[in-house]
C-alpha cells in the first residue's frame, strides 16, 4: 500500500470514528448528571433524579415524617405530640453524592458490578433518624403537671351534737419515668405510623381519709364566757363571729387565723354597731364585741394545750375573763393565731 493510500485510509477512518463517538459521549454526560434507576434513600425513590431533585425529595420526606404525631392518654385526657416538636430528623450523610456516582465512578470492574447489582435488585441507602429526648421529657413533665388531679381530704361537721363525715377522694398523677421510656421505645422502633401510648398513672392519697378523721372526735379543750349584760347588737356580733368560725377544720401543721374567718367587719358580713376598745376609749364600731369570741377561743386552745402563734391583749381590762386571759383582734394590727 502506498503512503498516499495509507493516509487516505486513516483519514476516512477518523471521519467515520468521530461522528459515532460524539453522540455516545453526550449520552454518557447526560447520564452522569442523574441517579441510576432503582436507587432509594430509605423509602424515597430517587431514580433518575438530579442532585437537587434528590435533595428536595429527601426534604419533603422528612417534613412528612415531622408532621406525623402520637397521642399520650393521661387518665381521661389526651395530649398529641408531633415528631416536629421533638426535632425529628436524619443524621447527615453522603448518600446523594454516592448515589449520583453509582455505576459511573470507580474502575471498570466496580462500575460493572454496581450496575449489575442494581439490575438484580434496588440499591437502598439507609437513613439514621434522631429526635430530641430532652424535649420529649419536658413535654411529658409539663403534661404530668397540667393533668394531675389533686386528692380531696375527708371533712366533717358537727350537727346536733354529732359529727357528720364526708368521704375523701383519691387523686391521680402520671408516673413520668415509665411513661417516658414507653414512648421512647415506640420512637426507637417507629414504623412511620401514628401511635398511642397509655401513660402510667398512680393514685395519690389524700392527707386525711374518712377513717383517720373518725378517730379525731374527742374534745381537747372547751371554755365559756358570759355576755348577759351585752346589748342586743353586741350579742348579735358574738353570735355572728361564732358562726363564722364554727366547723373550722385544722390539719396537722395548719395555723388558724381568727381574722381570716371574721373579716370583713361589715354590715354585709352580718355585723352590727357595738362598743369596742380604741386607745383607752370605748367607741361604737361595726363588729364591736368580736374580741370576746376570740378570747373564748383562746382559753379553749389553752386547755387543749395547742401552740399559740400570736395573741394580743386589749388596751383595757375586760370583764368576761381574768387578767391576761384575753385575746384582742383588730383589722390590720391585732390577730389571734394558733
Amino acid at each position: 500500500m502506498s503512503k498516499l493510500t495509507k493516509y487516505i485510509f486513516i483519514f476516512l477512518t477518523s471521519i467515520f470514528f468521530i461522528p459515532f463517538c460524539r453522540p455516545d459521549s453526550a449520552y454518557a454526560s447526560e447520564k452522569e448528571d442523574t441517579i441510576a434507576k432503582g436507587v432509594f434513600i430509605d423509602t424515597v425513590d430517587i431514580s433518575g433524579m438530579t442532585v437537587q431533585e434528590a435533595q428536595s425529595a429527601l426534604k419533603e420526606h422528612i417534613e412528612e415524617l415531622r408532621s406525623k404525631s402520637f397521642a399520650v392518654l393521661i387518665g381521661d385526657s389526651t395530649i398529641v405530640i408531633t415528631m416536629g416538636e421533638l426535632d425529628y430528623t436524619y443524621e447527615p450523610n453522603n448518600h446523594i453524592k454516592h448515589a449520583i456516582g453509582l455505576g459511573k465512578s470507580g474502575n471498570l470492574i466496580k462500575r460493572y458490578k454496581d450496575n449489575k447489582d442494581i439490575e438484580h435488585g434496588k440499591k437502598v441507602y439507609p437513613l439514621t433518624y434522631s429526635y430530641n429526648e430532652d424535649k420529649l421529657r419536658q413535654l411529658i413533665e409539663k403534661a404530668a403537671e397540667k393533668y394531675k388531679i389533686q386528692p380531696k381530704n375527708a371533712s366533717f361537721t358537727r350537727k346536733n351534737g354529732k359529727f357528720e363525715f364526708t368521704d375523701h377522694e383519691l387523686g391521680s398523677r402520671m408516673d413520668v419515668e415509665p411513661t417516658f421510656f414507653a414512648i421512647k421505645e415506640k420512637l426507637d422502633n417507629w414504623n412511620r405510623k401514628d401511635f398511642v401510648v397509655h401513660a402510667f398513672m398512680v393514685d395519690v392519697d389524700p392527707q386525711f381519709t374518712k377513717e383517720s378523721l373518725e378517730k379525731c372526735t374527742s374534745i381537747l379543750g372547751e371554755f365559756t364566757t358570759e355576755y348577759k349584760s351585752s346589748s342586743e347588737d353586741r350579742a348579735a356580733n358574738l353570735a355572728n363571729g361564732a358562726r363564722l368560725i364554727n366547723n373550722a377544720v385544722l390539719y396537722p401543721g395548719d395555723v388558724f387565723s381568727s381574722l381570716d374567718f371574721l373579716l370583713p367587719f361589715s354590715i354585709e358580713n352580718g355585723y352590727y354597731m357595738a362598743g369596742s376598745y380604741n386607745a383607752g376609749r370605748i367607741e361604737q364600731t361595726i363588729g364591736g364585741g368580736a374580741c370576746q369570741v376570740t378570747t373564748t377561743l383562746y382559753n379553749a386552745v389553752l386547755f387543749a394545750e395547742l401552740e399559740i402563734v400570736e395573741r394580743s391583749a386589749h388596751s383595757m381590762t375586760v370583764s368576761y375573763v381574768d387578767l391576761a386571759y384575753d385575746a384582742a383582734v383588730a383589722e390590720g394590727s391585732k390577730n389571734f393565731r394558733f
